[in-house]
């Protein structure tokens, strides 16, 4: 389970890291930030880069060998920041693009909510549940492949979810 998670929350920072690939991404990422209306406006760019930065970090801290835990902690602490923050946003009616991801125009609802809680708790349960010391090599594999089969649902939920939405 420790490996799993850790891939799963590792494959999710990096994809994460996609709003920060061109400028535009960048500017996108950040005028949703200002869209979201809950960091006055002066503080909209110093939360773009600590949230770019923090992913960076996670990410860092769960591939080094020693610092899973402070990893896990880490990314259950931003997940819980974007859980409330995507929770916030669609209680107050807002119908901002989630730049979670980079370019996704979904606007954020219900199903960002969940999502992210879902990573919260699979980064509480990383944190929770040590690595073994040794891996057996079909066990690694078999996290691997259901750490990736996660990170892709992950990732495309929301689109796929406003496939079928009546909205």
């Amino acid at each position: 389970m420790g490996l799993a998670s850790r891939a799963l929350v590792v494959g999710i920072f990096i994809a994460a890291m996609a709003k920060a690939r061109s400028r535009k991404d960048l500017l996108s990422f950040v005028d949703s930030i200002r869209e979201f209306r809950l960091v006055p406006p002066a503080l909209v760019w110093p939360t773009a880069i600590l949230v770019i930065v923090g992913e960076v970090a996670v990410v860092f801290t769960l591939i080094l060998p020693g610092f899973g835990v402070a990893g896990f902690v880490m990314a259950a602490t931003m997940l819980a920041v974007f859980t409330v923050t995507a929770l916030l946003t669609t209680l107050r009616g807002r119908r901002v693009p989630c730049r979670c991801f980079g370019r996704s125009v979904t606007p954020i609802g219900p199903t960002h909510v969940w999502r992210n809680a879902t990573l919260l708790t699979v980064a509480l349960i990383g944190a929770a549940v040590p690595s073994a010391g040794q891996f057996q090599v079909a066990g690694v594999i078999v996290s691997l492949i259901a750490a990736s089969a996660g990170t892709i649902v992950m990732l495309f939920l929301a689109d796929f979810v406003s496939l079928f939405s009546t909205q």
